[in-house]
């Protein structure tokens, strides 16, 4: 009985299978159809809408450029198309190329002193070769001939007065 009961169990599976198998079949079809036709409309539904809000981003970017342009150009008129109140002919133009031309005034000064300086520095330079001796001849030598002429006459003087001289 036991085996009359499993072999009913089995059948009643196999038949279970069977009809999910079959109905697994007949459904296959019918989905892969739905997928398809979704895919084919759904994309260009999301690609739409993508591309609108890529339009109104875009728009809103030109729109900032445009303001930014604007913003610049207003500001540029105000800065460089000043006018003084009391004097309609100083312009910042004119204040501008003033600073300008003193600028390159200084700059040129600046540069003749660097030129007397860097003159300066060298003759200083060339002074303290000669006496530190660094250079041919010059003071250090002179000096030194000097100091050793002064060393030999007192070695002199003392051996003259160990031989008797006295000093005339």
């Amino acid at each position: 009985m036991a085996i009359k009961s499993l072999e009913d169990e089995v059948q009643e599976l196999r038949r279970r299978i069977i009809s999910a198998v079959s109905n697994v079949n007949d459904i296959h079809p019918v989905l892969e159809r739905e997928l398809l036709e979704a895919l084919e409309t759904l994309p260009p539904l999301l690609d739409a809408e993508r591309e609108a809000r890529f339009d109104v981003l875009t728009m809103t970017i030109e729109t900032c450029l445009f303001k930014l342009s604007l913003m610049r150009a207003r500001a540029q008129n105000t800065l460089y198309n000043h006018r003084s109140a009391t004097n309609p002919e100083a312009t910042m133009v004119k204040a501008l190329t003033a600073v300008h031309r003193k600028l390159q005034q200084k700059k040129e000064v600046q540069q003749s002193e660097e030129r007397e300086l860097d003159r300066q520095i060298k003759e200083y330079e060339d002074v303290m070769k000669m006496v530190d001796g660094r250079g041919r001849g010059g003071f250090g030598q002179v000096v030194e001939d000097m100091v050793r002429t002064k060393k030999d006459i007192e070695e002199c003087r003392r051996d003259l007065r160990r031989l008797g001289w006295t000093g005339d």
